[in-house]
């Protein structure tokens, strides 16, 4: 990642910081609809579990997950690179004081200081997997628990806007730089790094393509909430938009 990027994702996410502790409030007053970050993140506490100790919440945002995860037992610390994300988070931990800002490429924490970690839409801005990889691995305690969020590559969905950019006829998705990520690949580096016990889930689902779902969207939200049941935790790989991965730092590193 260059520095114009580096300094565009920022401004990206100081703007919209608002926006997405919103999203998250809106979602849970919302019984019908399908929001997806409601999945998502029972899915990312299911598969973190409960435990005790420190939990990093890496890129927290908004802070929409740390009171979740006091709620398994866990002493929670946000950290966050965006200033208005952390100011938020600040201001719903109520003065604990438990938000820093940081670099997640550079963690200002020693080893083994964490027993558990998440990184809720945060691996697919960082330049790339190898150096996050060993830090996490770093400063997690030997048989902490890491849950990250990654943007599924082999989605149809997003295969499909690809192909719709490819000529022309709609720019969807694009909101500066991500990257996306396949399964299978993503697991071979975390097994390369150390790391054991890979698990995962699917979350983020699209029974309509695009443009019917804008032309049908309370038949897309249906049937999108039934997916969430058939195949958040299927083999097909080509489902879901979000993929959620789990894997530990082995108890004798």
């Amino acid at each position: 990642m260059n520095a114009s990027q580096h300094q565009r994702i920022q401004e990206r996410f100081d703007r919209e910081s608002a926006e997405w502790r919103e999203m998250y409030l809106r979602s849970e007053k919302s019984r019908f609809a399908y929001f997806d970050k409601l999945y998502r993140k029972r899915y990312v506490l299911e598969l973190l579990g409960a435990g005790r100790g420190n939990a990093l919440d890496l890129g927290c945002g908004a802070g929409m997950f740390l009171e979740d995860l006091r709620r398994l037992g866990y002493s929670p610390l946000g950290m966050d690179f965006s200033a208005e994300m952390v100011q938020l988070a600040s201001r719903a931990e109520a003065g604990r004081r438990r938000v820093v800002r940081a670099d997640a490429m550079a963690l200002p924490f020693g080893g083994d200081s964490f027993a558990a970690m998440i990184a809720v839409g945060l691996i697919e801005y960082l330049p790339e997997d190898r150096a996050t990889l060993a830090e996490i691995f770093r400063v997690l305690k030997p048989g902490g628990a890491a849950v990250v969020t990654l943007r599924n590559a082999r989605c149809r969905e997003r295969r499909l806007w690809k192909l719709y950019r490819r000529f022309g006829w709609r720019d969807l998705g694009r909101q500066g730089f991500f990257r996306e990520h396949d399964r299978k690949t993503f697991q071979t580096l975390v097994e390369r790094q150390g790391f054991t016990g890979f698990a995962h889930r699917y979350c983020h689902f699209y029974p309509v393509p695009w443009p019917f779902s804008a032309w049908l969207p309370h038949l897309n939200g249906f049937l999108a909430h039934y997916w969430e049941r058939w195949f958040s935790r299927s083999r097909l790989d080509g489902m879901g938009s979000t993929l959620i991965c789990r894997f530990q730092k082995p108890s004798g590193a």
